[in-house]
């Protein structure tokens, strides 16, 4: 019988992991049937607490009688007498009825049933029968003990009270009673360090516990903390007004439609913005009537474009040669009337090379006062120098990369010269 969908295939799994030998016990050759056939009702959500019975999935007794004709008539002992036999102990397949020098009371059923029950099953309903009806000389009715065994299984059922849930009792009450006790018997854990990397918490999580974690300042740091805080959240408008050194009371609302509004407004194209904000501010510190009467040119005097302020600059400098500036080579202008000579730096001419590769002192010294901080050494051949190993793992892998086919192959090329200053 082939499972109806995977919801049956999960349950027929469990069934075999836990409850295999049950179905044997049970239903002995039939019970991978058995087992099917339960997955499948339970996949369909039928309310089914126990297996189904051996007559609910055949349709049939175990013995494979349909009917009592069938029961007494088709059934035939061990010697081929017609009728019931006897079900397990000393005389199992005898006739029914008691045989000389038998003691206990018959367990009897037909021979069907006898070939289908194992033997261990056998012999549990021979046990059954003589326990429940231990008399074999009793007279008048029978007293009828099923033949297969009855499994009660008791409801997992749950209450969230654990008072109530430990008098339900069942498997699953008993166990969740045990865990509580373990749970209650262990020591309390040791509160959790907030120093400390808590596990699986990454340093990212970790840094942002901390920033929000309550730190005491002293009251001056607070205060200069406070202020910086202040400062960022002011925005451009408040920033104007402070750099004006306005307090709060002496500026206005800029959202008040006040004369200043009016005039300040309709002379920038732009509004809101900075500039105007801050022309706003001031006309309403010297008043409407008094800001803004001088003309356009005397209004805006001082303010020049980025190409006057340029000219203007070489009307008093001159560029005397390149320089170094943050990593890169800039124009070196100076005043026209310092004396400077009209050479460049001693390390960018012939005068600070060195012939066999590299610069000579007088152009170590002249790098070193163009770019503060610097500190350039003579090459070293020696094996095992660190600043040689970087050297050459820097200028190999220029010679590879960054220079020409022409030049890498060049003996009296710079690069190569370099490279044999250091031994590289």
């Amino acid at each position: 019988m082939p499972a109806v969908n995977q919801e049956a295939e999960r349950i027929i799994k469990g069934m075999k992991r836990r409850s295999a030998s049950r179905f044997r016990r049970l239903y002995g050759k039939r019970a991978k049937e058995v087992m099917y056939a339960t997955a499948n009702k339970l996949a369909q959500k039928e309310q089914v607490k126990m297996p189904p019975t051996y007559n609910e999935i055949f349709n049939e007794n175990k013995s494979g009688d349909s009917s009592l004709r069938d029961w007494f008539t088709k059934s035939r002992s061990s010697d081929g007498t017609p009728g019931w036999v006897q079900l397990g102990g000393k005389y199992a397949g005898k006739p029914c009825a008691k045989q000389p020098g038998q003691t206990t009371k018959p367990k009897c059923g037909s021979s069907k049933m006898k070939r289908d029950l194992n033997k261990d099953e056998e012999e549990r309903a021979f046990r059954r029968k003589n326990a429940e009806d231990p008399n074999p000389n009793k007279k008048g009715k029978a007293k009828n003990v099923a033949t297969e065994e009855t499994i009660l299984e008791r409801a997992d059922t749950w209450h969230p009270d654990p008072e109530q849930d430990r008098k339900l009792g069942g498997p699953g009450a008993n166990q969740r009673a045990r865990e509580d006790r373990a749970a209650a018997s262990k020591p309390a854990a040791k509160k959790a360090d907030p120093k400390k990397l808590k596990k699986g918490e990454s340093y990212m999580d970790y840094a942002k516990r901390q920033k929000k974690s309550s730190v005491k300042y002293s009251p001056e740091l607070q205060k200069r903390i406070d202020a910086a805080k202040a400062k960022k959240k002011e925005g451009v408008f408040g920033k104007i007004k402070r750099k004006l050194g306005l307090k709060k009371e002496e500026v206005q609302m800029e959202g008040k439609k006040d004369a200043c509004y009016h005039k300040v407004k309709s002379r920038y194209s732009v509004w809101p913005s900075a500039y105007a904000s801050g022309a706003l501010v001031k006309c309403r510190k010297a008043g409407a009537k008094n800001w803004g009467n001088k003309s356009k040119k005397e209004e805006f005097e001082g303010l020049k474009t980025y190409q006057q302020f340029v000219d203007e600059c070489w009307k008093t400098h001159k560029k005397v040669g390149m320089k170094m500036k943050g990593g890169k080579l800039v124009p070196d202008c100076r005043p026209k009337n310092e004396e400077v000579t009209n050479e460049a730096a001693a390390w960018t001419r012939k005068a600070g090379k060195n012939k066999e590769g590299g610069l000579n002192e007088k152009g170590r010294k002249s790098y070193e006062r163009e770019n503060p901080g610097s500190d350039l050494k003579a090459p070293s051949k020696k094996v095992g120098n660190p600043r040689r190993a970087s050297f050459c793992a820097r200028m190999k892998g220029m010679k590879s990369k960054l220079t020409s086919k022409k030049t890498a192959n060049d003996p009296d090329s710079r690069i190569n010269k370099s490279l044999r200053a250091w031994n590289c």
